[in-house]
């Protein structure tokens, strides 16, 4: 099951040596492409068509190259890394002699040139400028920056881890298990802590005089033998006021010095038959580590356990590391130069999976890692419990308990083939959850870019927050004062509205009062027409008599004159008749005048109930 966690190639630079005085040389080497290209230039013997002779690679070091260059192209930008809490790992590969050690250590004494001292100088220097400019990114308030180093020094010959640092160079038993990337897999292995760059380089020296010097039958074994020098970095920025508040880094840096190359140009079956199955071993797990990695097809699972070197190496190669190769190269010795130069082509496809190593991603990893220690100790189990270490066995021993082992096999072969499903399931499991892992470790470095932009985003809308706030407040102050003064107007409108409702109850009932006399005067006006007409019933009923009168006056005008005095005193009687009309006829004037006026009161009362009903509308 293929993995699609974005990663990081391991680098690969090549340092060319020159030729010494004793040497000499069938071929050349060219570089070109700002020294990212190499050309070899085979002996005239050898076709170019038959072999590979151009090569592209992260950068070439040519012999007259500094160790200023050195250190500025490869150690300050790794070791700036380590300072921010990422794995880092240089491995200096290539054939015996061609300078691996002296790029790794150095020419010796109290110089600084070597990748080991250089990177010492650096570690200090660089954790200095830090602490004068304010420590962590975690850092919050007044918390102050904390830093230590520990070194651990182990070479691994003829498989045979030896502590360095240890003053009885103590042989090592290895810790099963990926580690947690603070410090090398071996039990009891020393930790020395320094203070300083001086100190750390003459712990280094003082381990570096420990390492074999011991020949063999078949050369020396310092060409058969890896060292591998591991330096820890535990920063923590610790708030004095709250101990229990800190965050910390953890990150380790990897100085590795490979095996001779050469082992992996030759037939390892004879090889082990020559030679034992144990004094090149680092070389051929290391080749085996390598081959698998870098192969599309067969990187999903990879065995690092076939070796003690590649054990230390689990997290450096393809892991929780930004890993750095040197390849060196020496000019005139073209048959072991253009197959190294293939191998170190190998190792640029290699993707690993560096981060940061803060608390959170250190204890998310430790997590993984046992769950992939349980996983492999299930898949030790099921590829059979009758294995024997046989890396202290004799050549004889070692041929019988071959055909043993052949025997067992072929008896053995029915029961594996039911057995091989079940351990099919358990690698997928297997590689299924390094999947996981490797998404896990290839997402935290992107969450990592993710929480440094969202903080400052964060920091933004804070103070924008801020900005908001502050205007909220004086828009809440303006609010007060405007509703308390609101407030006022609308008691002093309500006291208005009081009073005019006051007065519109007081003028309705005004307008009630003139309703009512409105509505007496009116009866009275109606019993004074009822009067009128009754006069005037009575005046024509009088007036009807007096024209009959009239008639029978004329009629007896005669006996009118003779009864004179008998008119006289009706005439006397109608004169009175005739006032009493007159007077009725003035007291009905007088009654239609106040009706007038009563009619005039009542129309301005209502005039000014509407003006009044008007202010109280325009009020509300």
């Amino acid at each position: 099951m293929a993995s699609n966690v974005e990663g990081s190639n391991v680098n690969v630079f090549v340092r060319v040596r020159g030729l010494l005085p004793d040497e000499k040389a069938d071929s050349d080497i060219n570089v070109s492409g700002n020294a990212k290209r190499l050309r070899l230039v085979p002996p005239p013997k050898i076709a170019e068509s038959n072999v590979q002779t151009d090569f592209q690679f992260d950068h070439v070091f040519v012999p007259d190259v500094s160790e200023d260059d050195i250190k500025q192209r490869l150690v300050e930008p790794q070791i700036m890394s380590l300072v921010e809490g990422v794995n880092v790992a240089i491995m200096a590969f290539g054939c015996s002699g061609a300078g691996k050690t002296t790029t790794i250590e150095g020419t010796g004494g109290s110089s600084a040139s070597g990748v080991i001292p250089m990177a010492i100088e650096c570690i200090f220097q660089l954790m200095d400028e830090k602490m004068s400019k304010g420590g962590m990114r975690q850092r919050r308030g007044g918390a102050k920056l904390e830093y230590k180093v520990g070194v651990q020094y182990v070479e691994i010959a003829d498989e045979k881890a030896m502590d360095l640092l240890s003053a009885r160079r103590t042989e090592m038993q290895p810790m099963k298990g990926i580690q947690n990337g603070e410090g090398l897999p071996f039990k009891d292995v020393s930790t020395s802590w320094a203070g300083s760059a001086t100190e750390l380089i003459a712990q280094f020296r003082a381990g570096q005089a420990q390492r074999t010097v011991a020949h063999t039958d078949f050369g020396p074994m310092s060409q058969k033998a890896a060292a591998v020098f591991s330096i820890q970095l535990h920063q923590a920025a610790v708030d004095p006021a709250d101990p229990a508040d800190r965050s910390s880094l953890v990150s380790q840096l990897l100085v590795i010095d490979t095996p001779g190359a050469e082992a992996l140009f030759v037939d390892q079956t004879s090889l082990r038959i020559k030679e034992g199955p144990t004094l090149n071993k680092g070389a051929l797990s290391l080749g085996s580590v390598v081959r698998h990695l870098s192969s599309e097809s067969e990187k999903d699972y990879v065995d690092y356990s076939t070796s003690l070197f590649t054990m230390t190496l689990q997290e450096a190669l393809g892991g929780n590391f930004q890993t750095n190769v040197i390849a060196n190269v020496r000019i005139g010795d073209f048959n072991r130069t253009s197959p190294l130069l293939d191998w170190a082509k190998s190792f640029r496809n290699i993707t690993n999976f560096p981060v940061t190593n803060d608390g959170v991603m250190m204890g998310l990893m430790h997590r993984y890692h046992v769950q992939i220690d349980n996983m492999q100790k299930r898949l030790e189990a099921v590829d059979g419990s009758g294995q024997t270490n046989v890396g202290h066995m004799d050549s004889a021993d070692l041929q019988l308990r071959i055909h043993e082992m052949e025997g067992k096999i072929l008896r053995d072969d029915d029961e594996r083939r039911r057995m091989y499903q079940e351990r099919e399931e358990m690698r997928d499991r297997f590689t299924e959850l390094r999947d996981r892992y490797n998404q896990l470790v290839g997402s935290k470095a992107k969450v990592q870019e993710e929480l440094v932009s969202s903080e400052e985003e964060r920091l933004q809308i804070a103070k924008v927050l801020i900005d908001m706030q502050l205007e909220s407040t004086q828009l809440k102050e303006m609010a007060e004062a405007e509703r308390f003064e609101l407030t006022n107007k609308l008691l002093a409108y309500e006291n208005d509205v009081t009073e005019l409702e006051l007065a519109q109850q007081a003028a309705q009932s005004e307008l009630q009062a003139a309703r009512t006399k409105l509505h007496d005067q009116a009866k009275s006006f109606e019993d004074l027409t009822s009067e009128y007409q009754a006069l005037q019933g009575t005046h024509h009923e009088m007036s009807k008599e007096l024209s009959d009168a009239k008639t029978h006056s004329d009629d007896i005008a005669v006996e009118l004159l003779n009864l004179n005095s008998k008119t006289l005193g009706l005439e006397k009687a109608l004169d009175d008749a005739n006032a009493e009309i007159k007077a009725l006829s003035m007291k009905l004037e007088e009654g239609k005048q106040q009706q007038l006026l009563l009619q005039a009161d009542k129309e301005n009362l209502e005039i000014k109930l509407e003006e009044e009903k008007s202010k109280v509308v325009d009020l509300e």
